[in-house]
């Protein structure tokens, strides 16, 4: 999870994995999404502002990263059903 809120506790407990907060540091988001490549390089970026998304799409494929996108939590929940 990445966020501008500084409240870490709610976040794993709402399923989160990994948490960070905003302005992105990309070394410390980058040792997050290495911790969870084993599998592949393969994410869904779910941003509600389409310049941060788009940001945040550019560095990641930069990094070798192939990305999924969706504008909203929902679309992000319907994504991820989608692929199951």
């Amino acid at each position: 999870m990445l966020t501008i809120v500084d409240e870490h506790q709610i976040g794993y407990a709402r399923g989160a994995s990994d948490y960070l907060t905003k302005p992105v540091d990309w070394e410390k988001l980058a040792a997050s999404l290495a911790r969870y490549s084993a599998s592949g390089k393969d994410l869904l970026l779910v941003e509600d502002d389409a310049e941060t998304r788009e940001l945040l799409r550019r560095s990641l494929i930069k990094h070798g990263w192939s990305v999924r996108e969706a504008d909203n939590g929902r679309s992000g929940l319907e994504a991820v059903a989608a692929q199951r």
